[in-house]
């Protein structure tokens, strides 16, 4: 296989080719033919320098073009596709030149351009081209040159270089072509030339990654041929080829031959055992193998029994039908054509009773020289979708064939033509109706020319659905529709030749001159119907010029295609494309193949049984996942398990192909075979995968067992839920599993939730609203079976926001949950959120789950992953909740995070890394009665686990369950790393599996796939946070680590507590007695609305100032969702006395600035430095300054004010901003305002907004500081005025004047900036949210974020919002 750094390079040049040669072919249009890529088309009266010859070219272009629309495509994607089409025909054609000198075929024409020898030696015989060159005009002799040596070649290479193509009128200019010319003759590339899979290579690079990655952006489906097209240009590894074709079209020759052919030495991959029994014809068939017992058998057991192998009839080799229905470069057909001429020639000389009309004509050489061309007529077929591919695919076995003409030492003239190879593109017949009416006039009876439309109109999809169209049926299909009229219709209505018959009634087929009684006709129809086409396609071109060759032509494609569907094959082989269906072909496939539907290569896969021969064999390289997911059980278990047998399957996983996917490469038949027994080589943990393969085959047939190699009947997979294909499971295993019942409806229920149809507008982080929006509120007593109920009421009387499980960050146990969504009127907005058309955007789904407790998993990770989620939260729709049953909750979130869980659950995982685990994979989950005392255990290891990881979330802001900051806590840290292999740990993992009725052995065959995984991770350096971002929108993304906890962060935390704590947010008597901390409610109660570190008022809810609770109301608080008993304005204590349940605001120990404003300004009493001095000097008395000094030099910076003051990277701006950031939502709530040069700053509380505020920050900070910096001017100036002119201290006055005076200018525009956005008048909602408040500051606000908000506010984006409703009246909005 050629060396990636070559391909690498190949890469380079053929991307810098591909862009020349379009620019070349779009200048060429534009600016010689007038015809433009946006679709414009000059008039011809325009262009007077165009001679009556190009005026001709220009006409044929033209027509290519309405050829192309024909099928539907606008004028400019007509272009583009004429385009790309033509620039990869030179390219083709120039490296189908470079590989024909490097062979020797022709002689040097390109490596060396205009000075190539075989371009002298053309001129030599061509004189009027030598005198073209003589005068000067070398460009034009060499494109004479290159057009002549086309027509050489179309003969036999006609899909390349057929002389009608569109590319023969749009030559690039000798300046491109020389510049292509350079890089293909690069040195790095002097040796792929003589590389059959060269060429290959050049059909996938010639399509940019980068147009693949838009497409897939732009459109989860292909949108069209094209597309599906080049999303799935990926070359077949040659291992991969061999493999697949040795246990097909060798393993077929190997059956005939009873094992006694050379091909067992050629065919290194062919799967062979020991001890095969070779039946003869009419020999019963011996039922061997892996029998239906529970006895079950080792490998080493099975290898020594025998295997019987029913009859195979030998065939002549030419009627060995060999099919690749996506044939792309044809590198399954190149291998196919090795194998084909050993077996023509084992068959010449080893079997007399075939080839015996050759026999006593041909000598043994003679024989030899026909084999090239009887392999192409006879035995090798391809279709594909991509005309591209069938030239290179034609090219690439033509050159095959020539390859085995030198090794027989024939000259070129000795060589037999090769004029026909079944390479098929399909595509539709032509679409000018003119010219379809003229083809089907005279055709008699009348029927066969409605056949003949019928034809036509079916084939409309063949250049989109390939060979997925079911042509042959539906011809089929059509003359049986005709038949059954016939037949409903009485006798006499046939016979209308008399003037007095009346008329027929009008039918669907018109079947005039047909007798009821003509049996013959019907047997013969639609042989008829195909002579027919045949008949057009074939019949001498007149009349009509390039229009009438173009439909001609494509009308023999189109019969080609038909007449390769019609065929049934000994052997398929494919690398066939996966996902979608293209858009125009979608409703076609889900309806003809409604058991497949999902993915094109099931398509295929049921596509291809129907293309066999009954005992024919599909080998095949496709993405694994139909083999497991859920949504492909019936692709297993009515088409594979029931219409096809798989063989042997290498499941191979990721690298393989140079796409983002797992692979597995397999064989199959529609036959059943008497042992039911399929083999399988597991190869997912290995960079080199053909040697393991290689060595696994080596040993089978050596009788030598491998711990990677299983052997098991399929039916065995049918005992687990959709039949996925578990393969390294024993059978034992998999029967005992089966036993139990599945999870939905017996143990629990498994529900997706709430699809806002627009999270921007209907989610929110909770710190971004209100504590008294959000329910449920605290309350003096919770009864647990009525929080639903109390949740429903809530969010019909007033609450609006509730907690919702969508999330960012998950870990065992315990994730934290960040997001509100708007729920106000028990939904109403959200259940009514339609688009323009009416049609409803959201899905409030399973309505009866919402606020019940539960538990959900990371969606997508090498593992179950199971995080308590409390009552009161709405599910999401992105991950899956489960739901147990009543008092047997932690039974089942313990199940589901045994090993024993997740190896089941991932056998429906489409990705052996870290497989995406869908509802239904824990729906379906074989469940056993976990016992009460394992319970017990099960219960205590999960609190325990689950109150060590809050711990983090109790540590830091933001989170729900913030206590105190880390840096003061006495928790410690308990970190997130947890083992991803056991979170049971091994006794009770062992316990779980025992309670399924396995044993210790069990469950480590059980855990292998898991321990596989995380091994093969490990390898890679990946863990289960790595992701991409491709299905980030679907809530697919799951973090081990929601917190970084380092000094660093620690510290940042600190100085965040310090504002909150100045702003009235938190409480600092927490701090400084840590017992009044509330406790968290249980795992599976009610989230606290206010974080438990809050300064709360007697509701439980953020205080205001006079609203302070005293200690003793804290004291009194049983957990942060519930309320102490009181009576009036005192608290119950716990010894039963009242105390008074607030204090005065002067009792509280630190002064709180209620209005929201703090000042960077050392002169002012709210100077968030001097604040911070206080604060930190009371919760570290005597040690406030060090510890200030200490986290100074943590955080990189020399002061306090310097952190306060510095926007960017580094500065509490931005920390606050990260910190503040969740769930793809930027949320901070204490605000920088900082004039231009960053000397004055205010800071504003977001939970403080209101219309007044920026008015009050004007009135009381910022113009009192103005006044303040004026009188110090006015002092300056007076001073200045007691010194002359000169000396050091005037000067110094000079520089101190000119300094206030820029920060008075600086201190008045920041005034100006705060005044405009305070005079638009808006009333602030926080129900907005932070990111629309902020915006009319982005003045002032040091976060690009703003400014982006405020754009697109004033743009009407947000309409929705109050702030854009305020706008818009405002007439504010553009």
């Amino acid at each position: 296989m050629m060396e990636k750094s070559i391909r690498t390079t190949l890469k380079n040049k053929v991307t810098a080719s591909r862009l020349l040669l379009e620019k070349s072919v779009i200048d060429r249009l534009q600016g010689y033919y007038g015809i433009h890529q946006s679709g414009l088309i000059e008039d011809s009266k325009l262009l007077s320098h165009l001679a009556a010859e190009d005026q001709e070219y220009r006409s044929q272009l033209l027509i290519s073009l309405d050829h192309i629309r024909a099928s539907g495509l606008k004028m400019k994607d007509a272009l583009e596709q004429l385009i790309r089409e033509v620039a990869f025909t030179h390219l083709n054609r120039l490296c189908a030149y470079k590989l024909m000198e490097a062979r020797g075929l022709i002689r040097e024409s390109v490596s060396k351009g205009i000075k190539s020898q075989g371009f002298f030696f053309y001129l030599a015989d061509h004189p009027e081209d030598e005198a073209l060159a003589n005068v000067g005009d070398t460009e034009k002799a060499y494109r004479h040159f290159l057009r002549w040596l086309s027509g050489t070649l179309s003969e036999e290479l006609g899909a390349l270089f057929t002389p009608d193509d569109p590319a023969d009128r749009l030559y690039p200019p000798l300046r491109v072509l020389d510049q292509v010319l350079e890089l293909l003759n690069a040195e790095e590339l002097k040796t792929i030339w003589t590389e059959d899979e060269t060429i290959g290579w050049v059909y996938q690079y010639f399509t940019p990654k980068e147009l693949r990655d838009k497409s897939h952006k732009e459109s989860r489906a292909p949108r069209n041929s094209y597309e599906m097209a080049f999303r799935n240009q990926f070359y077949t590894p040659r291992y991969v080829v061999e493999f697949l074709t040795d246990n097909t079209l060798g393993r077929t020759w190997y059956e005939m031959r009873q094992g006694n052919t050379g091909l067992v030495e050629t065919c290194r991959y062919l799967v062979r055992r020991p001890n095969e029994v070779w039946l003869k014809e009419g020999e019963d068939v011996h039922h061997g193998g892996m029998e239906n017992t529970e006895i079950e058998k080792t490998p080493e057991e099975l290898l020594k029994e025998q295997v019987t192998i029913p009859f195979r009839a030998l065939k002549d080799p030419r009627d060995l039908k060999i099919l690749d229905p996506a044939c792309g470069s044809g590198h399954f057909l190149l291998y196919c054509f090795d194998l084909l001429e050993r077996i023509y020639a084992e068959a010449w000389q080893d079997c007399p009773q075939v080839f015996t009309d050759l026999r006593g004509e041909l000598s043994d050489a003679e024989f030899l020289r026909r084999v090239p061309g009887m392999i192409l007529r006879h035995n090798l077929h391809g279709i594909d979708i991509d005309l591209r591919a069938t030239q290179i695919a034609s090219l690439a076995l033509w050159l095959r064939a020539q390859k085995t003409y030198q090794a027989l030492g024939l000259r070129r003239e000795e060589r037999p033509k090769i004029t026909r190879a079944n390479i098929v593109c399909a595509e539709p017949m032509p679409g000018e109706p003119e010219l379809l009416e003229e083809f089907c006039q005279g055709l008699q009876p009348p029927l066969i020319g409605q056949l003949v439309k019928t034809i036509f109109e079916k084939m409309k999809l063949a250049g989109e659905a390939g060979s997925l169209l079911k042509i042959e049926q539906e011809l089929e299909e059509a003359i049986q529709a005709a038949k059954a009229q016939m037949d409903a219709q009485p006798q006499a209505e046939q016979l209308d030749f008399w003037p007095a018959a009346p008329r027929p009634k009008q039918m669907a087929f018109d079947l005039r001159s047909i007798a009821k009684s003509d049996a013959e006709f019907w047997q013969t129809v639609e042989k008829r119907v195909l002579e027919a086409l045949q008949e057009y396609a074939a019949r001498a071109v007149n009349g009509q010029g390039y229009r009438r060759k173009l439909f001609t032509g494509d009308t023999a494609q189109g019969l080609a295609f038909v007449d390769v569907c019609r065929r049934r094959y000994d052997v398929i082989l494919m690398n066939p494309p996966f996902g979608e269906p293209s858009a125009p072909s979608k409703s076609y496939v889900e309806e003809k193949y409604k058991r497949t539907k999902g993915d094109v290569l099931a398509n295929f896969v049921e596509r291809t049984l129907e293309l066999s021969k009954p005992r024919g064999k599909i080998g095949a390289i496709t993405n694994r996942t139909p083999f497991f997911l859920t949504s492909q059980a019936a692709f297993r278990q009515q088409v594979l398990q029931k219409e096809g047998f798989i063989e042997v399957m290498a499941d191979l996983g990721a690298g393989v192909l140079e796409a983002m996917v797992e692979t597995a490469t397999y064989t199959f038949s529609p036959a059943q075979p008497p042992n039911r027994e399929s083999s399988f080589i597991r190869c997912l943990m290995v960079p080199d995968k053909q040697d393991l393969i290689l060595q696994s085959v080596t040993n089978l047939s050596k009788g030598q067992p491998t711990g990677n190699v299983f052997f098991i009947n399929p039916d065995e997979f049918a005992r687990i839920e959709g039949a996925p294909y578990c393969y390294w499971i024993s059978t034992r295993t998999i029967r005992q599993v089966s036993k139990h019942p599945k999870l939905e409806g017996n143990y629990g229920t498994v529900r997706v939730g709430l699809q806002t149809g627009d999270d921007w507008r209907f989610l929110r982080n909770a710190w971004e609203i209100p504590s008294t929006l959000i329910g449920p509120s605290p309350r003096h007593v919770w009864d647990k079976e009525e929080i639903q109920e109390v949740c429903a009421y809530e969010f019909k009387h007033g609450r609006k926001w509730a907690f919702f499980s969508k999330t960012d960050s998950a870990l065992p146990w315990f994730s934290p949950l960040t997001l509100v969504v708007n729920w106000e009127k028990d939904g109403d907005e959200i259940k009514n959120f339609m688009d323009e058309k009416g049609k409803l955007r959201s899905r409030p789904q399973n309505l009866e789950f919402y606020f019940r407790p539960g538990f959900s998993y990371m969606l997508r990770s090498t593992r179950i992953v199971p995080y308590i989620v409390p009552s009161s939260v709405i599910p999401t729709a992105g991950r899956a909740q489960v739901y147990p049953e009543i008092n047997n909750e932690y039974a089942l979130i313990g199940y589901c995070a045994s090993q024993v869980a997740s190896a089941i659950a991932r056998f429906n995982g489409e990705n052996f890394g870290q497989p995406k685990f869908q509802a239904s994979m824990i729906q379906n989950l074989p469940t056993p009665e976990i016992a009460p005392i394992l319970l017990n255990h099960i219960k205590e290891l999960i609190e325990s686990e689950f109150n060590q990881r809050k711990i983090t979330a109790i540590q830091y802001e933001p989170y729900q369950e913030f206590s105190i900051p880390a840096i003061l806590g006495n928790n410690g840290f308990n970190g997130t790393d947890w083992s991803r292999f056991s979170l049971l740990g091994p006794d009770l993992e062992l316990a779980v599996a025992q309670s399924m009725g396995l044993d210790a052995e069990q469950l480590k065959e059980l855990a292998r796939d898991i321990r596989e995984s995380l091994e093969m991770q490990y390898s890679s350096s990946q863990t289960d946070e790595d992701y991409s971002d491709e299905e980030s929108s679907e809530d697919d993304l799951a973090t081990v680590q929601f917190i970084e906890d380092s000094e660093k962060t620690r510290n940042e935390e600190l100085v965040s507590y310090l504002v909150g704590l100045h702003l009235g947010r938190w409480d600092a008597r927490f701090a400084l007695h840590p017992e009044l901390i509330p406790d968290l409610p249980g795992a599976f109660d009610p989230l606290p609305v206010c974080p438990p570190a809050s300064l709360v008022n007697v509701d439980g809810l953020p205080a205001f100032k006079g609203q302070i609770v005293s200690e003793a109301w804290l004291r009194a608080r049983p957990d942060a969702t519930t309320l102490p008993e009181t009576v009036s304005d005192h608290v119950v204590g716990k010894d039963g006395q009242l105390y008074p349940a607030t204090i005065p605001d002067e009792e509280y120990p630190i002064r709180v600035t209620w209005d929201g404003i703090l000042v960077d300004d050392p002169d002012h009493p709210d100077d968030i430095v001097t604040r911070s001095h206080d604060v930190l000097e009371l919760l570290f008395p005597g040690r406030g300054e060090a510890v200030e000094q200490e986290t100074c030099q943590v955080l990189g910076v020399k002061t306090l004010r310097e952190y306060f003051r510095k926007p960017g990277t580094g500065g509490f701006w931005m920390d606050h901003v990260k910190r503040y950031s969740k769930s793809r939502r930027k949320a901070p709530i204490y605000w920088l305002l900082q004039s231009s040069r960053k000397n004055f700053a205010l800071w504003l509380y977001y939970h403080r907004l209101d219309k007044d505020l920026l008015f009050k920050a004007i009135t009381q900070y910022v113009e009192p500081k103005i006044r303040l910096e004026e009188e110090h001017l006015k002092t300056l100036r007076a001073q200045r005025g007691t010194f002359g002119t000169g000396g050091r201290q005037a000067k110094e006055l000079d520089q101190a004047m000119e300094r206030q005076e820029d920060l008075l200018i600086e201190l008045e525009d920041f005034r100006d900036k705060l005044r405009r956005a305070a005079d638009l008048g808006l009333e602030p909602d926080l129900n907005d949210g932070v990111v629309l408040n902020i915006a009319p500051l982005w003045e002032l606000v040091p976060w690009n974020e703003a400014k982006k908000y405020w754009q697109e506010l004033l743009e009407g984006k947000y309409e929705w919002s109050s702030i854009g409703k305020q706008l818009r009246a405002k007439g504010l909005v553009k």
